[in-house]
């Protein structure tokens, strides 16, 4: 903050100098900041007769930074605990409404990117200091929709306001139980007959079989193996999302350990050639709350998987040579 303090000196000293000798100056930070300051108010008046609520943040030498504004949004009868979980999606716009990407697939716009299909989780974390979104979501009660203005001097100091439009769908007390019975309500609907269970409390790795093949023997390390898969979310409100589509994964000498999700292991070791089968992998032992990545994009440029997924992978098992 400190540094913060000293450049905004600098930039009026610079603007001074300009000023006195009568050339015309570059935009200094100071002036980025008052000009986006004025873009605010002026967007905020022309949104009506609306309450807004500023949400102040400090340096943590107790140092004002800058404001946050929430508006047109219900508030919450009661904040959200820590370690509960908000279901929200969200779409984020210049202050001139230009799309800047969303997690709504419904939004028919070609000029940005959908970030992944929402809804997500956001897990409440008080000992973040500076989660703009995060605080804007745990105001807005649950089923309705708020909007919230950042500042740019919070993010990257550009002056471009960042505009979200945060949907509430529910707060989650437990995410553990939670995700049991989305994982159950799953399997009481595919009227799998055989389902096995591998792990042990909230790791649970389930696998259906869709159909039964005709190997005669079991997937195991060392294995030559060719699988067909594609890569599902489990979500609440629409079942199965599909992250990523068909691929093959081919592999001379099949390991758990080098699968891009070893939690898949013993599922697989539930296979013969031929068989189709479900694989539900838990959140903890998927990504957990990192972003997953498709398996080609090894640079992960652009996530697919949110955060806290639980992952549905449908497999064939199209080859299995025993390594001779």
């Amino acid at each position: 903050m400190n540094k913060m303090i000293t450049i905004l000196i600098l930039a009026c000293a610079v603007g001074l100098l300009a000023a006195c000798s009568g050339e015309e100056r570059e935009p200094t930070l100071l002036d980025v900041i008052a000009r986006e300051k004025a873009e605010i108010r002026d967007f905020l008046a022309g949104q009506g007769n609306i309450t807004v609520t500023p949400i102040v943040y400090l340096s943590k030498k107790g140092q004002v930074i800058d404001t946050t504004y929430l508006f047109n949004h219900a508030p919450a009868p009661a904040s959200p605990a820590p370690g509960d979980f908000v279901l929200y999606d969200y779409s984020l716009r210049r202050l001139d409404g230009h799309y800047i990407e969303s997690t709504d697939h419904s939004i028919t716009v070609d000029t940005f990117r959908y970030v992944v299909r929402g809804p997500l989780y956001h897990r409440v974390d008080t000992s973040k200091h500076y989660d703009y979104v995060g605080n804007a979501l745990e105001r807005i009660a649950e089923g309705t929709t708020g909007e919230l203005l950042v500042p740019s001097i919070l993010l990257d100091k550009s002056g471009m306001t960042r505009h979200y439009t945060l949907a509430v769908h529910r707060v989650i007390r437990d995410l553990f139980a939670h995700e049991k019975a989305l994982v159950q309500d799953y399997i009481n609907t595919t009227g799998a007959t055989t389902t096995y269970q591998d792990g042990n409390g909230d790791t649970l790795v389930h696998t259906i079989i869709r159909v039964d093949g005709t190997g005669d023997r079991l997937v195991q390390p060392g294995d030559s193996l060719t699988i067909y898969r594609t890569c599902f979310v489990l979500r609440e409100n629409t079942p199965l999302h599909e992250a990523f589509p068909l691929d093959t994964l081919v592999m001379t000498s099949y390991s758990p350990t080098s699968l891009e999700l070893p939690a898949c292991g013993p599922a697989l070791a539930r296979l013969r050639e031929g068989d189709e089968a479900e694989i539900i992998i838990p959140y903890l032992l998927a990504f957990n709350n990192n972003p997953g990545y498709h398996p080609a994009d090894t640079k992960k440029v652009l996530p697919w998987i949110p955060p806290y997924s639980t992952l549905v992978y449908a497999v064939k098992v199209a080859r299995v040579r025993e390594k001779i």
